[in-house]
């Protein structure tokens, strides 16, 4: 599986030529300016070895035994693609005795860094962990009696390019500079440098493993703890194993690589997958298990034996992750919840942007907690957090308790969200109690109005749950004595909920005069989706309130609403994840209620 690797005048890591030990010249390297034919003639096993690999079609008409054979080509590249000599490169650097009082400033020349081994262009697809340190140790002290030697010189290594020319064919400014620097330009020494497959980046393997037909190769996944999620195209599904395994090969730090094979779905927002490639024992070994029988695995939540052997054996289930975010500790097992990293900035922009310090959050659809815990970290708010499913409220209190964040929960929920919704307008039974005596009991309550922010981040079916916001009393939350109460003592809050509502926009069915689309009608379809729920349209006309194209206009001017829309990201072409932001204003309330 050695092989040693020499490089073409451009570097190209796609135009490296591969040759075998048994084939090798007596020359250490090519020289810049050799013309092609001399390099076709180095290549020689490196063409025949991608027809082995299944580089190379065949094209011949198919046959009923084509399926066979492409599962048995697929399973040999499983357990032999390691062994591939591109990925199993030997280096063999010159190099460039330099006595130590000259080294620094022969390093910092412009002129001399081109030809140093550090500008290989292979090493953008080498980890950090696999390159080579560009000057090493020289045990050498020449200590000659000749009168024009430096006696007594101590000499450094610096590595160059293994394409370097000879001295004399090297521009005059370099060999001016090397005379200058006294470096040693002749020495046969020669610096081995072996490359592994885990030296390599994830994308130069898949390129390099992977057939044409099915390139370009995978780019996107994302890493949850030490789980990798992989969502692959159809002509990458027969190829899933080796891309599992080369992730696992390539980045150290993953255990188990999954492929999403369904959409979320569910009541709980969960999806099918399969483990396509798992790392075997506790330590960064490079032995694999696949589940080669194409099984999937559901969501566990509802398997009451799975979801207790998880508790009772959690380091031993291989998606029970655990890492933090934004300096929050989360621990929750990917099968069971709802999880998207790609949210991260998101929930970023929501503390940081729309939070204020102290505030009431209240948060629908809570999942693992991650904004909740973030925002109790970072701004100190009080939370009421409620999830339909009842693995990620178990996860979002031992996450809380993790963070030592439990204090900042005023109530935690598995409800419907619209109850949920229709509850923060109701203040709980002892909330009409007298707290005098106790403060400690006062300040867990929930405070006497409605939360500073409401987060509805459900993209599939959020706005249906708006219609909630009818049962919210104007004028204060509480028993109708507590209302009584703070309306004599002049003291009624004045709090207008924001409400943060992700909804899935489309593009819109009638283009522009111009015949290109705006960016803003994926604005104008979110809100137009969201005022439907919020203001259907009346009987009768004069009203002043009929329907209109547009209808943002109408929430801002008769209702102040302040409605603000922000662009998530995008999830498919011409789909993209909108935040609708709008303040639920007495009027807004009023109108909703029935109160024209």
């Amino acid at each position: 599986s050695s092989s040693r690797m020499f490089f073409s005048s451009s570097s190209c890591a796609r135009t490296i030529n591969i040759r075998d030990h048994s084939k090798q010249s007596t020359s250490p390297r090519l020289r810049l300016g050799d013309n092609d034919a001399q390099r076709e003639q180095q290549v020689d096993d490196a063409d025949v070895s991608e027809g082995t690999w299944g580089f190379v079609s065949s094209e011949r008409p198919a046959t009923a035994d084509d399926d066979d054979d492409d599962d048995n080509s697929i399973l040999q590249l499983t357990q032999t693609w390691r062994q591939l000599p591109a990925l199993n490169p030997t280096l063999e650097f010159p190099t460039w005795k330099v006595p130590v009082a000259t080294l620094q400033f022969l390093l910092q020349s412009d002129v001399a860094q081109a030809y140093f081994a550090t500008r290989l262009d292979l090493w953008e697809h080498v980890a950090t962990k696999g390159r080579i340190k560009l000057v090493q140790n020289d045990d050498d002290v020449n200590d000659s009696d000749d009168a024009d030697s430096n006696v007594g010189t101590v000499y450094k290594r610096i590595l160059v390019r293994p394409d370097i020319p000879p001295l004399d064919e090297l521009p005059p400014e370099v060999q001016q500079l090397l005379q200058q620097c006294n470096v040693i330009t002749n020495d046969p020494t020669l610096i081995a440098h072996r490359l592994r497959p885990a030296d390599f980046t994830a994308a130069y393997v898949l390129d390099h493993v992977l057939p044409e037909a099915v390139h370009p190769t995978p780019t996107s996944f994302e890493t949850i703890g030490h789980v990798c999620h992989l969502n692959l195209r159809a002509p990458h599904e027969p190829y899933r194993h080796v891309i599992g395994q080369i992730f696992l090969e390539t980045l150290p730090n993953l255990r188990t690589v999954i492929h999403k094979v369904g959409q979320v779905s569910g009541p709980y927002r969960t999806y099918p997958y399969e483990i396509v490639a798992e790392r075997q024992g506790s330590d960064n070994t490079s032995s694999y298990a696949n589940n080669t029988s194409g099984t999937t695995a559901e969501s566990t939540t509802n398997s009451k034996s799975t979801t207790t052997d998880n508790k009772h054996n959690p380091k031993h289930s291989s998606t029970m992750v655990s890492f933090s975010e934004a300096g929050v500790h989360l621990k929750f097992d990917v099968r069971e919840v709802y999880w998207s990293g790609r949210l991260s900035e998101e929930r970023r922009r929501l503390i940081d942007q729309e939070f204020q310090p102290g505030e009431w959050i209240a948060d629908a659809f809570c999942g693992v907690g991650a904004l909740c815990l973030q925002a109790a970290l970072k701004k100190q708010c009080r939370i009421t957090a409620n999830d339909w499913n009842p693995a990620a409220i178990e996860a979002l209190k031992h996450n809380a308790q993790r963070n030592k964040l439990q204090d900042a929960f005023l109530e935690l929920s598995c409800a419907d969200a619209y109850d949920f919704l229709t509850s923060l307008g109701f203040a709980p039974p002892n909330n009409d109690k007298d707290t005098s005596r106790d403060p400690a009991a006062s300040s867990r309550q929930r405070p006497p109005h409605l939360p500073h922010h409401v987060v509805l981040n459900f993209p599939l079916d959020a706005a249906s749950f708006l219609g909630a916001l009818r049962w919210w009393p104007v004028g204060g939350v509480g028993g109708m004595r507590r209302r009584k109460q703070r309306r004599a003592q002049n003291d009624a809050p004045t709090v207008v909920p924001r409400v943060h509502v992700y909804i899935f926009a489309k593009e819109s069915s009638s283009a522009p005069e111009n015949g290109l689309e705006s960016s803003s009608s994926f604005e104008e379809n979110a809100v137009n989706e969201i005022a439907s729920h919020l203001l259907p349209a009346l009987p009768g006309e004069g009203s002043g309130l009929q329907t209109t194209t547009s209808r943002r206009e109408e929430l801002d001017q008769n209702f102040g609403c302040n409605i603000k829309v922000h662009n998530v990201r995008n999830v498919a072409p011409g789909k993209v994840v909108m935040c609708v932001s709008f303040s639920a204003t007495e009027r807004l309330l009023r109108f909703m209620q029935g109160d024209f």
